[in-house]
């Protein structure tokens, strides 16, 4: 099993492209380092920990307010007045959508705020509002035609699943219910998974796949944690002595491979490289970030 501790305590960490992995890390000093783990290569970026999309790295620059586009040998390239969130860029690096806040307090940490919604086209200088909206997740369609978010109108109705099309400015609900989590949209393609918890109807629960463009939605066949990438969708099983990974193939969502971790996932802390070559994820056991090399299989690719 091929084993590398790329941090040695739990700060946050996301794949920023094949082979390469941003982990927030306090040594040799505290920041966001890109992490080669073929070569073992290491960039500082920034003192802050940010969001990748292609070549740009986001950062949120409390002091200025704004958030900064770093390139991956840490100069700034851009910058955008975000106030107070983090703008998350597309994977193409086109569009930038970020929320401005208007409510400061909520009844339940159930409840999200009510916030209105931008977004920026990097290609033109234009900056558009999308509207207000009480908005939990965010996730863009790999060509960044598209943009789900969970959220609701500002008077609680109308919950579910909505998308943006920010090259047209519209915004339409297109999965309505309540208690929607973990979305999150499958590589290269228009479908997203999500988790739907405490609808009432345990028909209703589970994980859902939904074709973007038309609304559709279809069961999944695991219920467990689960990451999508490229032509797999991975699941995370607890085990007694190690837990496991197993990868399903899209789209017919057999299992193909699977692996074994070399100890206990800390939480829902793991995150599948995009090539699906690696695995990174805290380990409960020291709370360490390692990344360990994930097998082929002959439907792989």
């Amino acid at each position: 099993m091929s084993t590398l501790a790329v941090a040695e305590c739990c700060g946050p960490f996301v794949w920023a492209g094949r082979d390469w992995l941003l982990v927030y890390d306090e040594q040799p000093y505290p920041g966001a380092w890109l992490v080669n783990v073929v070569s073992g290569e290491r960039r500082w970026i920034a003192a802050w920990f940010g969001l990748p999309a292609g070549d740009i790295i986001a950062v949120r620059n409390p002091h200025s307010r704004r958030t900064e586009l770093y390139s991956w040998d840490g100069t700034v390239e851009a910058s955008i007045d975000t106030g107070e969130s983090l703008a998350l860029l597309d994977p193409t690096g086109r569009w930038a959508v970020w929320s401005v806040v208007e409510e400061q307090a909520v009844p339940s940490s159930a409840v999200s705020r009510v916030a209105r919604l931008f977004v920026l086209d990097r290609w033109t200088g234009e900056t558009r509002t999308l509207g207000r909206l009480r908005v939990s997740t965010l996730a863009w369609t790999s060509d960044g035609s598209r943009l789900l978010l969970i959220g609701s109108l500002p008077d609680g109705t109308r919950l579910g699943v909505w998308r943006v099309t920010p090259a047209e400015g519209t915004v339409d609900l297109i999965v309505p219910g309540h208690f929607y989590t973990n979305l999150q949209v499958i590589s290269g393609t228009h479908t997203a998974l999500v988790t739907r918890v405490l609808s009432g109807d345990p028909e209703e629960d589970g994980v859902w796949l939904i074709e973007v463009d038309r609304g559709t939605v279809r069961r999944a066949p695991f219920v467990l944690q689960y990451r999508a990438a490229r032509e797999f969708v991975w699941v995370l099983e607890l085990g007694k002595e190690r837990d496991r990974v197993f990868g399903y193939r899209w789209p017919d969502l057999e299992i193909c491979v699977q692996h074994e971790l070399g100890g206990h996932v800390l939480g829902d802390a793991w995150e599948i490289e995009p090539d699906s070559s690696w695995i990174a994820y805290w380990r409960e056991e020291d709370r360490r970030v390692i990344v360990e090399a994930l097998e082929a299989c002959s439907c792989h690719r």
